[in-house]
């Protein structure tokens, strides 16, 4: 039988151009004590949301998230669509819980 092991995970949502983005490398993730400390404890999980990276044809999709039909096209669409997601499943874009079989 797999054992469960529960994780938590630290998702961060940023941007490239975002300027609270900037502010949190500058001062909270240049801190050694909080990157120690979310590397041990924490699976990071950073998505760009205003990144344009294409996505490989096979992986673009048509979104209806909030009623409104879209095509996901690059990496940074499909995070946006993921952060909606998992903010309307957690009411929380910041803690949420994964679950992984080993």
């Amino acid at each position: 039988m797999p054992k469960l092991l529960i994780n938590l995970f630290f998702l961060i949502l940023q941007g490239m151009g975002v300027l609270t983005a900037k502010k949190m490398h500058q001062s909270v993730w240049s801190d050694q004590r909080v990157l120690q400390r979310l590397a041990e404890e924490y699976i990071i999980i950073s998505l760009y949301v205003d990144e344009r990276t294409a996505l490989p044809i096979d992986e673009q999709y048509v979104s209806d998230f909030g009623g409104k039909q879209r095509k996901i096209k690059s990496v940074g669409a499909n995070g946006v669509i993921f952060k909606h997601v998992i903010m309307a499943l957690t009411h929380s874009p910041i803690t949420s819980c994964s679950t992984m079989m080993k």
